[in-house]
């Protein structure tokens, strides 16, 4: 009876488990309508989900979800999927297959084939057209309860975001077929990508990341050519020409800032988004190349779509769209209305558009080698049509001197101003080859820094485009430099503040005075003092000295001997044109011994008997000769010092 009742108890649950799987397959089946990724590995059969078990739910790792850019996974992406732009991306998921172990017949890495009828296509948020490739490896592992289980890492190459209207919308689905131990089992995965990730309907011209600058496109074409397929260029293309390349080298004017090591073959991606009327026989994907910068920085590039056709009657213009990568995030930037002119039209075809004609300043003069700061000078300029087919008419042309100078520091100077006329000058016509003379008159700033300032020439012009049989419009800007000079106005005062007369050991000093005249800073100003005196070769430093200051420099000078003291102070400084000067002040100084007066007699013969009433008479006389004699030379020695120093530098000594 027990027997009776197991076997009744084990029909129940295998009907409950069937109707449980029969539920979740028909969930699958329904999930399967969408588009989604379909993975088969075991031995490389295709298994049908009809005869295969289903797995429990997979657990899977959100943060090992990663993007990368193309043809890497090293160098992740840290910003938002931009529109169009192909990555790479990984991710590891956990399965649990009770019982079962990996058959020793399974290839890892397995590498699944691509396309509706192999082992997955491309979910919804993403375009197939760039050949994507898929790898899954897969080894045991454990969970934290230490049941067996399956670790599985998926790596997707060049797969092309193709974006989304909300914003957390976006999914990759895949279902995976497996073959473990000879038994069949599926399972589906729906994560969404991580929020980190997800740009919205992708915006043009974005780096996406608030860390990074960002950087809007700035797109100006410079030239479009055809070419065979060998590379050569072809004058003229038509609905009978075998396929053919168009070549477009463009610059990106907003991406001055970024460093040209940043354009590399796998970080250019480019697009045709309307081809006109020519016909893509190879997709819409072209190749970019990092030509070069001009000369303002401007980044240029050479975008080329091959193996192309022309439909009779169709448009001759194209658009395009290029995808930078720039430190690990997209800069979209778009050129519409491009026009391939070599395609045979009418009237004019095999005709070429003219060559843009250019206004260049020819020769300019200022009156000399230099100017001098604060002077007015003329500035004569010839300026020329290159041209050698097409005039030009409406000539407006607009001088602007670089008014401030400012230096590395941050401080500015003056620079040049326009003291009469207008800077802007306007021209009717040019002809072909024509030249054309204009005079302005300018002023250098007092101020003015020295070295070359700049003089912006720009012109706006307007020609006949004859192929077009249309006006078109034209600017050019050139750049002279006009060198400007400081006059060196620092003085250096005659020296007053030096003794006539000193004292054999006696110490005094004598100062050298200097001012800066001048509307600029007087550089490294130091003096020496040299002659027959102890200390000769005595050295003091200054520094600089700033316009309009004064300032000065002291010197000690002592004797022991009497004589005369004879000597030179050299004052060196550097002008703003570095230019080192120095200005000599020669001097002497007499030298005379130092005087000791001897004491008055004190012998009592020569003073003589007191008087009763006090001194006597000779005694008196005695004193006050000695007196005198003892004052005389002292006040002799201060009427010298007073005379040569002058009352107020005697009374400081005194």
């Amino acid at each position: 009876m027990n027997s009776k009742k197991r076997i009744l108890a084990l029909a129940l649950a295998a009907l409950m488990l069937f109707g449980t799987l029969f539920s979740l397959l028909g969930t699958m089946a329904s999930a399967a309508e969408d588009s989604h990724i379909e993975v088969g590995i075991g031995d490389g059969i295709e298994i049908s989900k009809a005869n295969s078990n289903l797995l429990p739910e997979p657990s899977i790792d959100t943060s090992s979800i990663t993007f990368y850019r193309k043809d890497s996974f090293s160098s992740k992406i840290t910003g938002k999927l931009q529109f169009g732009t192909t990555y790479n991306m990984a991710m590891v998921y956990y399965q649990t297959v009770a019982g079962a172990g990996i058959t020793s017949a399974l290839p890892n890495p397995y590498t699944p084939q691509f396309g509706s009828d192999k082992d997955f296509t491309l979910g919804s948020a993403f375009i197939s057209s760039t050949n994507p490739k898929m790898k899954m490896y897969v080894e045991p592992d454990k969970d934290s309860s230490q049941n067996d289980r399956y670790k599985i890492r998926i790596e997707l190459s060049n797969i092309e975001y193709k974006g989304s209207s909300g914003a957390n919308d976006i999914y990759i689905d895949f279902t995976g077929n497996y073959s473990f131990g000879g038994v069949s089992y599926y399972t589906a995965i729906d994560t969404p990508i991580p929020t980190e990730y997800i740009t919205g309907s992708g915006s043009s011209g974005s780096t996406g990341s608030d860390d990074d600058p960002a950087y809007t496109s700035d797109i100006l074409i410079e030239n479009v050519y055809v070419t065979d397929s060998a590379g050569e260029r072809i004058d003229e293309v038509d609905e009978d020409s075998p396929a053919f390349s168009i070549v477009v080298t463009y610059a990106d004017f907003g991406l001055r800032e970024v460093d040209d090591d940043e354009f590399t073959s796998n970080s250019l991606e480019v697009y045709l988004t309307d081809p006109g009327g020519f016909v893509t026989r190879s997709g819409t994907k072209g190749k970019l190349t990092h030509i070069s910068s001009t000369s303002n920085d401007a980044p240029r590039f050479r975008a080329e779509f091959r193996n192309l056709t022309y439909k009779e009657g169709g448009s001759t213009t194209i658009a395009f769209r290029a995808n930078y990568d720039i430190f690990g995030n997209i800069v979209n930037g778009t050129a519409t209305g491009v026009n391939v002119t070599q395609v045979a039209n009418g009237e004019n075809k095999g005709k070429l558009d003219p060559l843009t004609p250019h206004i260049i300043v020819s020769q300019y003069s200022y009156g000399g080698d230099q100017i001098v700061a604060g002077e007015d000078f003329t500035l004569n300029i010839s300026i020329k049509n290159t041209s050698a087919d097409i005039p030009l008419e409406n000539i407006v042309m607009t001088i602007a001197p670089e008014t401030i100078k400012s230096d590395t520091a941050g401080s500015t100077t003056g620079g040049l101003t326009i003291t009469s006329a207008s800077n802007t000058h306007y021209i009717k016509k040019l002809g072909v080859g024509e030249s054309f003379s204009h005079s302005i008159n300018l002023r250098a700033e007092s101020n003015a820094a020295v070295g070359s300032h700049k003089v912006a020439i720009t012109f706006k012009f307007q020609f006949v485009n004859e192929v077009k049989k249309e006006r078109a419009d034209g600017t050019d800007e050139e750049g002279i430099a006009i060198p400007v000079t400081q006059v060196d106005r620092f003085s250096v005062d005659p020296l007053t503040e030096i003794p006539d007369l000193m004292m054999a050991g006696e110490d005094g000093y004598i100062t050298a005075s200097f001012v800066n005249k001048g509307k600029t800073t007087t550089y490294n100003i130091s003096g020496t003092m040299t002659g027959n005196m102890p200390g000769s070769g005595q050295s003091q430093h200054y520094g600089n000295l700033e316009a309009g200051k004064a300032a000065s420099l002291d010197f000690d000078i002592t004797s022991q001997v009497p004589g005369e003291v004879k000597g030179v102070i050299t004052i060196q400084y550097e002008d703003e044109n570095s230019n080192r000067n120095e200005v000599e002040l020669p001097f002497s100084i007499e030298v005379e011994e130092m005087f000791y007066p001897e004491p008055p007699p004190t012998d009592p013969d020569l003073i003589g008997e007191e008087s009763p009433g006090g001194l006597g008479a000779l005694t008196i006389v005695l004193c006050s000769l000695g007196g005198l004699m003892m004052a005389a030379p002292i006040a002799l020695y201060i009427y010298k010092r007073v005379k040569s120093r002058g009352i107020e530098a005697f009374d400081e000594d005194f």
